[in-house]
Order: structure tokens, then sequence, then C-alpha cells
């Protein structure tokens, strides 16, 4: 009888832990995420023209042959006005024949040759001549200047110290307009933003030409370019 009433006893116990139940208390950890930018205006210290040399003629050979010429005049002047054939790169090359429709048929046209090429002048100061000894040469299309920094490293530096002050910065007006205040930093997430965006210019092929044969050098001024650094930074709130 003992070891029945026993049995019993033990089999309630177990009853009443089973129907007990354990609530848990999910703590949620209060985040708060900004975007911070930082900027470092920069002077650049050297400039890529892209420029062309386009020819037409009924024959193709004959087309071909004038560019070649052309450009050898081209390459040659920008050597002498201080570039390295390193610093002279071929951007692109093409060919295609003129066509119109006349009475319902295609009518072919003169053949056009263009050879594109890049020249980096490492004196922003000298672009202007450098461009006025190429259209001299026989350049006679301009399509756009980029203008670089070759170290951005320290102003690279400096934008991200700027973008992550801009952000705590943030962070710390937001909390505090809600009650609350910044704890450690969670996670930080950088976007870099390329600075070196070309800048396109029109160039009319006759006005450079009449610049080129006059004694004023055709004007290039560099500005300033932008370092910009992004970052999104989430942060404990406490």
């Amino acid at each position: 009888m003992k070891k029945g009433y026993s049995i019993i006893i033990t089999a309630a116990i177990l009853m009443m832990l089973a129907s007990c139940t354990v609530k848990q208390v999910q703590v949620q950890n209060r985040q708060i995420s900004v975007t911070g930018t930082g900027s470092v205006s920069v002077e650049p210290d050297y400039v890529t023209i892209t420029m062309s040399v386009r020819t037409s003629a009924k024959e193709l050979t004959a087309a071909t042959k004038e560019n070649a010429e052309k450009m050898e005049a081209v390459t040659n002047a920008l050597i002498e006005s201080g570039l390295t054939k390193e610093d002279i790169s071929t951007r692109d090359y093409d060919i295609y024949q003129e066509s119109h429709w006349e009475n319902n048929r295609q009518v072919r046209g003169n053949y056009q040759v263009s050879n594109k090429i890049s020249a980096i002048v490492r004196t922003i100061s000298n672009a202007g001549s450098v461009i006025d000894a190429a259209v001299k040469a026989g350049a006679n299309e301009f399509s756009s200047l980029s203008f670089g920094v070759n170290n951005t490293a320290p102003a690279v530096k400096q934008a991200r110290i700027l973008a992550m002050k801009n952000a705590e910065e943030t962070a710390k007006l937001l909390a505090g307009t809600g009650g609350a205040d910044i704890g450690k930093i969670i996670s930080i997430n950088e976007v870099y933003e390329p600075y070196n965006t070309p800048r396109a210019v029109k160039m009319n092929a006759m006005m450079l030409a009449d610049s080129a044969v006059s004694e004023a050098a055709t004007g290039i001024n560099a500005g300033k370019t932008d370092i910009s650094v992004t970052v999104n930074v989430t942060y404990a709130l406490k």
C-alpha cells in the first residue's frame, strides 16, 4: 500500500509541473540606423582629354590612309607637347559608309573613318596648348575632359572621418529627441563615391582651329574635385 501511495503522489507532482508554463521575456535590443556623409575638395593634378580624327572619302582606302596620316601627325604633336607614348592610348576605331534612300532605293555615300584616342596631360596648365597642338595636327573632334587626382588617400581618410562624425551627430540628435542616448556601434557600412567623373564638353572644331592659329591658347580650368564617402552606421540605444 505504501508503494502505491508514493506512486500516486509522484504522478500528481508531475501533472502539476506539466500544467505550469514558464514565460520567457524577450528583451528587444533598441537600435538606430543613420547615414553620414563626408566630402573633401581637392585640386586635380592631371587631365585626360578624349579626341578623335575623323576623315571622309568615297573610297575606303583613301579614308583610312588620310586618317592614319592625320592620327600619326596628332600623336607626334602630342609627344612634342610633352606627353609620352604611354600617355596616349586608342579608345575606339570606327568605319562606316554613309547611305540614304532616294526614289525607293538605297544610295551609298562616303566612307567615314574615326580614330578616337585618350591623352593624359600631367600638367593641367599645359592642357590648352596640348589641345591647340592636336587641332593643328588634324584632330577635329573632342568629346570629354576628365580631371583626376593621383594620390587620393589623404582626402579619402579625411572624408571618412567627417562621414563618421556626421553620422554620430545625426544619431545623437534623433535619439535625444526621442528621449534616449546612443550606445556602442553595432555595424558600419561604407559607400565610396567615385570622384573622377568625366566632364563632357562640347567643342566646335572650327572654333578650336581658329584658336589654334591665334596667339591665345585654349583655356582649361580644372576647378575642384570632390571626394565623398558615405557611411551607414547602426548604434545601440540606451
